[in-house]
């Protein structure tokens, strides 16, 4: 369904790291997933472009309980202000670890 994301990231040009001080998406009714990133960094003329993991660690309603992990490749430009990236992982979350 459609989520929104907000998320603080730090990106270390020099040593082509990036890590994720908070990252939060959030579900059309409300329900708030939480996770954390780690990964790599290239520097690219208007930003970046990056290679991470990321841990899904809980939230609110339906994602209280929630696990997993997902593969995010992507860019960011910081000229404009956006990024764009794509997602390859699984979350299970509610009452049935079976959801996905």
């Amino acid at each position: 369904g459609r989520s929104t994301v907000d998320f603080i990231q730090i990106v270390n040009f020099g040593a082509r790291t990036q890590q994720s001080q908070k990252l939060t998406y959030s579900a059309a009714n409300g329900d708030v997933l939480e996770a954390s990133s780690v990964g790599t960094s290239t520097p690219t003329p208007t930003g970046v472009s990056f290679s991470s993991t990321i841990t899904f660690i809980g939230g609110t309603g339906r994602f209280v309980n929630a696990t997993g992990q997902a593969h995010a490749d992507g860019t960011a430009n910081l000229v404009a202000g956006t990024s764009r990236y794509t997602l390859n992982g699984s979350i299970s979350y509610g009452s049935d670890t079976g959801n996905r």
